[in-house]
Formats: C-alpha cells, sequence, structure tokens
C-alpha cells in the first residue's frame, strides 16, 4: 500500500510540473499576441494627424510590462511543448540580447509618449517590431 502511495504522489506530482509548464507556454504565448495587438494598434495611432497620447502612453506601458514579464516564461523545461526553437536555450545570449532589445524599443515608445514626440515614439515602435520580425525568423518554428 505504502508503495502505491509513493508512486500515485510521484505521478501526480510530474503530471502538476507538466501542466505548469503547459501554462507557462500558454501564458508567453498569450503576451505576445497581445504584444502584437498593442503594436498594431499603436502604429495605427501614430499614423493619425492628431494622435491620442493619453491611450499610446498607456498602451506603451502595457507593452513594457508585456516585455518585463516574458523574462519568466522562458524556462528550459517548457522547451518540450513548445513552438519555439530550441535555439533560445541553447544561445540564450542572443536571444537575451533580443529581449532586451525589444524592451529597448517599447521603452522608447512610452518614454516618448510621455513627451508628445511622434518621431521617436514611431523610432521606438519600429525598433520593436523590426526585433520581433528578426527574434521570428531565428526563434519561431513553424510546424
Amino acid at each position: 500500500m505504502k508503495k502505491y502511495l509513493t508512486l500515485m504522489m510521484v505521478v501526480m506530482a510530474a503530471g502538476s510540473y507538466a501542466k505548469n509548464y503547459h501554462e507557462e507556454i500558454e501564458k508567453r504565448q498569450d503576451t505576445f499576441s497581445a504584444i502584437e495587438e498593442l503594436s498594431e494598434s499603436l502604429e495605427d495611432e501614430l499614423d493619425e494627424d492628431a494622435p491620442n497620447w493619453e491611450m499610446v502612453e498607456q498602451q506603451s506601458l502595457k507593452l513594457v510590462e508585456h516585455t518585463k514579464s516574458l523574462d519568466s516564461l522562458f524556462s528550459p523545461e517548457s522547451a518540450e511543448d513548445s513552438r519555439a526553437r530550441t535555439a533560445i536555450w541553447d544561445n540564450p545570449e542572443k536571444f537575451d540580447r533580443l529581449m532586451a532589445q525589444l524592451n529597448s524599443g517599447f521603452q522608447q515608445l512610452n518614454h516618448a509618449s510621455r513627451n508628445r514626440d511622434i518621431e521617436a515614439a514611431q523610432a521606438g515602435l519600429e525598433e520593436a517590431q523590426d526585433t520581433c520580425s528578426s527574434c521570428h525568423r531565428s526563434y519561431r518554428s513553424l510546424w
């Protein structure tokens, strides 16, 4: 009976770990989707003659928060069921650099939105979007 209980505890713990990684993968996918939606919305808004700067500032702050949250969503254990290529974990320096560059672009966008600087805001958003494209080419599996 003791062996059976011990075995059940091990199986339940293993299932809980797998679920946590699935949740982590889902959370990062949701975060990237939110980043994409906010970026597209801001791109449209910054093309307006008179952007709604309060909205731009609020959404750019959300983008900064989203990129910061991604730091905790790429544990090596989550690689197995992920659409991300293992190069993220095999060569983390490049991936970390790209994530920092993404954050930098959104930080610039947020700073520019507080100063109502359209050119700097567009440049920050473009930097972040270019980083998205570069990261997808390097790290996203398309299966």
